[in-house]
């Protein structure tokens, strides 16, 4: 059977061939990496995840082994985001099958006060687990895609 599909997942925006790019036909090998101040990891060219404040974060990464994760800090005479330049030029894959740039993407803060293992999610495609320590992340999903957010439901 095709599923139930939900408007405010990933997966709902996406065609069946990227789909299978981002969806895990495998087990997941939780990946990790350490995030330090203004860099971000970019999920293919669907999400981009920074970290704007806080110390130093070891995040794990809870995603389809197939999906591209790239991490790239911010440079201090930057002009213009680095994230949108790269899809626009196709360096960044997958990519949305429309996209306008970056009014194709909402953008939410999310400062975590909260101490102790925790979780954002984004809806039809994983999550990353970290260390709560009054961190503001910047997360940009592609319009209509949810996030979560929750104290952490896996033991590392």
């Amino acid at each position: 059977t095709p599923g139930i599909s939900i408007n405010n997942s990933l997966l709902s925006i996406l065609s069946f061939d990227q789909i299978k790019n981002v969806y895990p036909d495998s087990k997941i090998k939780v990946r990790r990496t350490l995030l330090s101040k203004n860099e971000s990891l970019f999920l293919g060219g669907l999400v981009k995840i920074e970290l704007l404040g806080g110390e130093k974060t070891l995040v794990y990464l809870s995603f389809s082994p197939k999906l591209k994760i790239d991490k790239k800090a911010k440079k201090k005479n930057e002009k213009t985001d680095y994230f949108f330049a790269a899809i626009e030029k196709g360096v960044l894959e997958p990519t949305l099958n429309v996209y306008n740039g970056p009014s194709s993407f909402d953008c939410f803060d999310l400062e975590i006060k909260e101490e102790g293992l925790r979780d954002i999610g984004v809806e039809g495609l994983g999550f990353i687990t970290f260390e709560g320590k009054n961190q503001t992340f910047r997360i940009y999903v592609p319009k209509g895609v949810a996030l979560y957010q929750t104290r952490t439901k896996l033991v590392k």
